[in-house]
């Protein structure tokens, strides 16, 4: 059976740190494919327009083969909605969500629904700023002893983890930190307020 990872964000805009990962996650985990989930309106963020963030993950996406990208009905992840629309789509294969550690750091107050999540998908998880694979691991041995329910996670290296879509926004990354093709999408709409400048 195929083993599917799901990989939700903003991705505004989706940098080599995002495809770095899903690759890592494949190899690591043995996945069939990665599927990334641009939310059309996230929480607490006022992105670019879908249309550009889902164009820009087309363009960095392609020539990887096994990941894809898939524009869900729901505005943005929620697992009451989302969970049982990806079982309609995928079936019983098995799921596996791709997250940073910061936002295992948001369980405890921004997942409602967390147990039913926790219980029919593993995580996959990169670790971001200064997380430890220590501090993350209590966190979710809490959130395990809390709902009564086993969690399988693992906890992958990232090694491009100090790129954020924030900073690339800026300007404050060089081009090779995002597909060449999407630094010339930025740069013709003129989507952020400075252009990324090469080395």
């Amino acid at each position: 059976m195929k083993k599917i990872g799901i990989f939700s964000g903003t991705f505004d805009p989706v940098h080599m740190g995002h495809v770095s990962f899903a690759l890592d996650a494949m190899e690591a985990l043995s996945l069939d494919r990665v599927v990334f989930l641009p939310e059309i309106l996230p929480r607490l963020k006022k992105p670019s327009a879908i249309q550009h963030r889902h164009k820009m993950l087309e363009l960095s996406l392609q020539g990887h083969e096994g990941l894809s990208v898939l524009l869900l009905d729901t505005p943005r992840f929620n697992i009451n909605d989302t969970l049982p629309e990806l079982r309609l789509r995928f079936g019983d294969a098995p799921l596996v969500m791709l997250m940073g550690s910061d936002l295992v750091r948001t369980f405890k107050y921004r997942w409602p629904g967390l147990e039913d999540l926790l219980a029919s998908v593993e995580l996959a998880i990169g670790l971001r700023g200064d997380d430890t694979k220590q501090e993350i691991v209590e966190l979710l041995k809490e959130c395990a002893s809390e709902y009564g329910t086993p969690i399988t996670f693992h906890i992958l290296p990232s090694p491009r983890a100090h790129i954020a879509s924030t900073q690339v926004r800026r300007g404050d990354y060089v081009i090779e930190d995002v597909h060449a093709q999407v630094a010339e999408y930025i740069e013709k709409h003129s989507l952020y307020s400075r252009p990324l400048e090469s080395n």
